[in-house]
């Protein structure tokens, strides 16, 4: 398995140039059918915790200089996000799930069955080579359902059995990489500007905020008057007689009345 994989990645890195290994995100395989997303969270906080110990014990060389530069600036930003925003070490993990015609599914519907693979994505290089190098040929134990006898004297036995992870740095597509920073980057600023403190030390909503973003009710506005540099008033928007909403109203039940008549003569 771990020479086909082998083969199969070199493959197709060197037939797409956007395709790269990932330093940060790995990939997991062979793993037991019964594990869920959450299982697979606690196997990579596991890691981390068994390296530790296991350098502490001898058993294992800590990381050197070099493999500790490696992820270099974005691990630093990345490493002070985590801890700014309270966050684990573990920035997702996900396991794989299909349908009964082999579609990708979400594990949150509850019909798909999975497909014996996921990914885990650490916050910094430094954590998924830790995470790596425990987790790869690490056992991990499930319970399957064996058949014993034959014909009506047949019984279901529940068997333990293990599986040793084949665990390794995952290819990613710089564009899809690229696209995803760039939404995690805005939406880090739409959040610090959304509740950024002013002089006197309250928060506030943003311009970006109060005019409810792109293509919101302020902004269609201004596309519709042609005047997009103009504040709009929103106080005397609100203010509409309430003869001119009570007339909009009745023209729009008229617009039914008269559709579900015609959809009447034509049936």
């Amino acid at each position: 398995m771990r020479e086909a994989s082998a083969k199969q990645r070199k493959t197709l890195i060197e037939s797409n140039p956007s395709l790269h290994l990932s330093l940060t995100r790995l990939s997991v395989r062979n793993l037991p059918r019964t594990i869920t997303s959450k299982d697979l969270k606690q196997l990579a906080v596991q890691g981390l915790v068994g390296f530790a110990r296991d350098v502490k014990d001898g058993k294992r060389q800590k990381l050197n200089r070099e493999e500790l530069n490696r992820g270099g600036e974005d691990d630093k930003r990345s490493e002070a996000d985590r801890k700014s925003r309270k966050k684990g070490v573990v920035r997702q993990a996900k396991i794989v799930f299909e349908g009964r015609e082999g579609a990708k599914v979400e594990e949150k519907s509850g019909a798909g069955r999975s497909r014996g693979y996921g990914f885990i994505e650490y916050y910094t290089h430094r954590s998924a080579l830790m995470g790596l190098r425990w987790l790869n040929g690490h056992s991990v134990g499930y319970q399957a359902t064996e058949q014993k006898g034959k014909g009506k004297m047949s019984q279901e036995m529940i068997a333990e059995r293990k599986k040793r992870l084949i665990v390794e740095f995952a290819i990613e597509n710089a564009q899809v990489v690229k696209r995803r920073k760039e939404i995690e980057e805005k939406a880090r600023e739409y959040s610090y500007n959304a509740t950024a403190p002013t002089a006197d030390g309250k928060r506030q909503l943003s311009a970006r905020v109060t005019d409810r973003g792109k293509g919101g009710k302020l902004d269609r506005k201004r596309k519709r008057d042609g005047k997009d540099e103009a504040p709009v008033d929103e106080e005397k928007d609100k203010k509409a007689p309430a003869d001119d909403k009570l007339a909009k109203r009745q023209q729009i039940i008229q617009k039914k009345r008269m559709a579900r008549r015609a959809r009447k003569q034509g049936a």
